[in-house]
């Protein structure tokens, strides 16, 4: 199968535009110091009765989670409770090493289940 010469440079232009949107990306977020920061919760959602959620820290280093616009820092073997969220409402949090902030190790994602009953456990193993 043959690709006709200017299907050839569309294609090649594409890649090269899409190349330096990504290396532009990349480049501001190293220079602003926020390449392993993670994106705080998404605050969207939240529909139905509502659930405490509490937050519980298996591991044996920081859990940070992110809900409203703020930072809940969890201690390892901790818990927190993050108070009444709705159904559908998603959230983040970093795990790390031994202490909150630096690198992360990983990120864990959670969402609010339906018919969840008053109280909601996310476990981070």
């Amino acid at each position: 199968m043959k690709i006709g010469p200017i299907a050839a440079k569309k294609s090649v232009l594409v890649g090269i535009g899409a190349a330096t949107v990504f290396a532009a990306s990349s480049s501001s977020a190293l220079a602003s110091g926020d390449s392993m920061k993670p994106l705080p919760g998404i605050t969207t959602g939240g529909v139905g009765p509502l659930s405490d959620l509490l937050v519980i820290n298996t591991t044996n280093g920081c859990v940070r989670v992110y809900a409203d616009g703020k930072q809940h820092d969890i201690p390892a073997r901790g818990s927190e409770r993050l108070g009444k969220e709705g159904w559908g409402r998603s959230f983040t949090a970093s795990v790390f090493g031994k202490i909150c902030g630096g690198y992360a190790v990983r990120t864990a994602y959670f969402k609010m289940p339906e018919n969840s009953g008053s109280t909601v456990n996310w476990v981070i193993r």
